[in-house]
């Protein structure tokens, strides 16, 4: 348990730190659909997230033996403005994940997940890959994972009709 607790301190601190950067975020939905490949389990994992203010996300992920419940906060490291972000449609990306992981016939597990990715945004669509690693609390277990995601993103007035906002 000593070895874990700098991570979970490391992750709780990032997500404390970059949740300011979702104050000044365009307000954004993105609804994906993913699929995973995580060490801990033997076959590919699928689900989806769904992403709040460019940063915080929730995510699903499952198969047929094992489902992950997911949250976490993305910090996206290249372009580093919103500005920026507007002339370039490829962005570098850092997550801090928390999860909970329940195996068939095994005990609930807590994982802590980091992970570097590229996103390409084609306008109301995008691809991201992402990949990193993790450890798991209950058995000391490190891992990998990669993520593909293909989404479908939105702001408030992509939401909203012309006539309410009139």
């Amino acid at each position: 348990m000593r070895k874990i607790l700098p991570a979970i301190a490391l992750s709780v601190l990032l997500l404390l730190v970059v949740a300011s950067q979702a104050v000044a975020a365009p307000s954004l939905i993105e609804a994906s659909a993913k699929v995973a490949y995580i060490s801990l389990d033997t076959a590919f994992s699928y689900g989806g997230e769904i992403e709040f203010a460019n940063s915080f996300f929730i995510q699903y992920l499952g198969n047929k033996h094992t489902h992950y419940a997911l949250a976490g906060v993305r910090y996206f490291l290249l372009p580093y403005t919103p500005e920026a972000a507007m002339q370039t449609p490829f962005s570098l990306m850092f997550s801090a994940i928390e999860a909970l992981r329940f195996p068939e016939g095994e005990r609930l597990d807590w994982l802590t997940i980091f992970t570097l990715g590229i996103d390409y945004d084609f306008g109301k669509t995008c691809v991201a890959i992402e990949a990193g690693g993790g450890i798991s609390v209950y058995s000391m277990k490190p891992f990998y994972l990669v993520q593909l995601q293909l989404g479908f993103h939105y702001t408030t007035n992509h939401l909203l009709s012309q006539t309410l906002l009139q």
